[in-house]
């Protein structure tokens, strides 16, 4: 499950073009915990990966690997015709769910 972690870490640590010291400041660990973090010899509690993937502002499946999805899509009532009718928001998106039926299944998880 945890086999893709070290792999993110290193991904997004450079993505931000932060140095492990950084990073590791950030998150209120040592630097040799970090590096062990990414270099998969040490895992993180649970209440570092939540920190880890707030800090990135990713999921926590993101972060672990389970998903490719980084963070979910934020879903808004809208103030409109029907109490049903949501507004999501996806990759740069919005998407009326009432709207377009046909979409409806795929945003139902988020409902």
């Amino acid at each position: 499950m945890i086999n893709k972690l070290h792999i993110r870490l290193r991904e997004l640590r450079r993505e931000r073009e932060m140095t492990q010291q950084d990073l590791s400041k950030a998150i209120l660990v040592p630097r040799v915990t970090y590096t062990h973090y990414e270099l998969g010899k040490r895992t993180p509690d649970l209440d570092t990966i939540i920190q880890l993937a707030r800090y990135f502002d990713v999921t926590v499946d993101y972060l672990l690997g389970n998903s490719n999805v980084r963070k979910w899509p934020a879903v808004l009532p809208v103030q409109q015709k029907h109490s049903n009718d949501y507004l999501i928001e996806d990759n740069g998106r919005t998407v009326a769910v009432a709207d377009w039926p046909d979409e409806e299944d795929k945003y139902n998880p988020f409902l």
